[in-house]
């Protein structure tokens, strides 16, 4: 990822990169996001396709990809192996 500089991210309150991941895809359902780690999140999303590919967002709102249900789970880890990346119906 690259490096930015995250000190006016939040209300102007220094942010660590490690607290933050990446959206770089999406799935029917959900923006998924990696940080820096190599860590899958999603965030449940109506129209993930409205969100851009490059936004980030604190960790600590997004939900780690093994909490979601199978279906969820299989269409994030296919949009994250380059599978119908970035195509809302997948």
């Amino acid at each position: 990822m690259l490096k930015e500089n995250f000190e006016n991210f939040v209300d102007g309150t220094a942010v660590d990169e490690r607290e933050v991941a990446t959206a770089f895809a999406y799935c029917d359902g959900a923006v998924v996001y990696r940080d820096d780690s190599g860590n899958l999140y999603y965030l449940i999303a109506e129209l993930p396709e409205i969100f851009e590919i490059g936004t980030v967002a604190r960790i600590s709102g997004l939900e780690p990809v093994d909490t979601a249900d199978p279906q969820l789970k299989e269409k994030i880890l296919v949009a994250a192996k380059g599978g119908k990346i970035n195509h809302a119906a997948n």
